[in-house]
């Protein structure tokens, strides 16, 4: 068996690409064979031409059907059996899960889960029906004592402690899946007239689109130059995602620009002054993480995942969730006093040098590898 073999599990191919490519690389580069077993959307050639060995799960991520579910198990149960990993690395809750029931009936030294976020079924005043079967499915799947979990927060790590599992496994904490800052780095020319925010996310309702729109409503009321930008593609599959009708009807009346799906996420950074992310929970969000990285100054809320990016009042602001006003107002700070961005940009680069740099994840990643 090769010592360094990696399976690597997640829901998507376009999310590993987006999230965890630059980890796979890395592992490549250090003599690991690595295989990834993902749903192929459309990108399994961009993976095969890096290298990486392939297998299709067909995960389907809207609705839970029980039967296609255990089918999921069943295909990585043979798949770990044909691939013998000697690390597993599984990324999201959701597979976390299906792939630790599956270990326990295909033989794996080493299984890595890294949690992008818990969510709201685990908020602890709630008990929900679909909170306890996870509970239940999760209490099943993460026997192995051996088993390592990377968080993105400190919130979901004392959440899942607080569910029992602390004594039993080996817990990280890694903000995010970090930056390039040799790549995101902040624009030369800054030089320009009017103020304009960008909000970078899938159109997803949980993300704040509706908060960041009527926000923006208030603010072109009171200075009409200002320029808003929408960035983002629909995700018809997740639950929560606006259709195309939906968000076209919230556009209605607005000054925002959506974009849709772009693959230029740094041009359009370095066209912007401000980040805006009203979500209302998260792991640790790429888009603030990337928006910290060119030295824009963040206004996003007061919740989990959200704080980590923004010490308040130095590198932007934090508002309540689901609150435009608060949001709406913040903005116009900007708009009155443009020092603010330049002084807060910086903070927000020095932020990302202490905290989300690529390198430092990737060196933290192959720490938990190797122990």
């Amino acid at each position: 068996m090769n010592s360094k073999n990696i399976l690597y599990v997640v829901n998507v191919d376009w999310f590993f690409i987006s999230h965890r490519l630059p980890i796979a690389i890395a592992a490549k580069e250090n003599g690991y064979h690595v295989t990834i077993a993902t749903t192929n959307t459309g990108r399994f050639e961009e993976l095969k031409n890096l290298g990486f060995q392939l297998y299709d799960l067909n995960v389907i991520r809207s609705g839970t059907n029980p039967f296609l579910e255990i089918a999921i198990i069943l295909k990585l149960i043979k798949i770990f059996r044909i691939v013998k990993p000697t690390i597993v690395h599984n990324i999201t809750l959701k597979m976390a899960i299906y792939s630790s029931i599956a270990t326990h009936f295909a033989f794996v030294p080493k299984v890595v889960n890294a949690i992008s976020g818990l969510g709201y079924n685990f908020t602890l005043e709630r008990k929900t029906l679909p909170q306890k079967i996870i509970y239940k499915l999760m209490k099943f799947a993460f026997r192995n004592k051996d088993s390592s979990f990377i968080f993105q927060n400190p919130a979901d790590l004392n959440l899942f402690k607080s569910l029992g599992f602390n004594n039993r496994n080996k817990m990280y904490l890694i903000k995010g899946a970090g930056v390039d800052l040799d790549l995101f780095v902040p624009s030369k020319d800054k030089f320009r007239t009017g103020t304009t925010f960008i909000l970078t996310s899938r159109m997803l309702k949980d993300k704040g689109i509706s908060e960041y729109l009527a926000a923006c409503k208030i603010v072109s009321q009171r200075y009409p130059a200002t320029k808003f930008i929408l960035v983002g593609d629909l995700d018809i599959e997740n639950l929560a995602s606006y259709t195309e009708k939906e968000l076209r009807q919230e556009l209605i009346g607005s000054q925002v620009n959506w974009v849709g799906f772009r693959d230029d996420i740094l041009e359009l950074l370095w066209k912007a002054d401000v980040m805006v992310f009203p979500s209302y929970r998260e792991g640790l969000p790429k888009s603030l993480v990337e928006a910290a990285a060119v030295g824009l100054p963040i206004i996003t809320t007061d919740a989990i995942g959200c704080r980590e990016c923004v010490d308040d009042g130095i590198n932007g602001f934090l508002v309540p969730v689901k609150d435009p006003i608060s949001l709406a107002n913040k903005m116009i700070k900007f708009i009155q006093d443009p020092y603010l961005i330049q002084k807060m940009g910086r903070e927000s680069r020095l932020k990302a040098e202490r905290e989300f740099s690529l390198k430092m994840v990737i060196e933290k990643t192959f720490q938990i590898y190797e122990c």
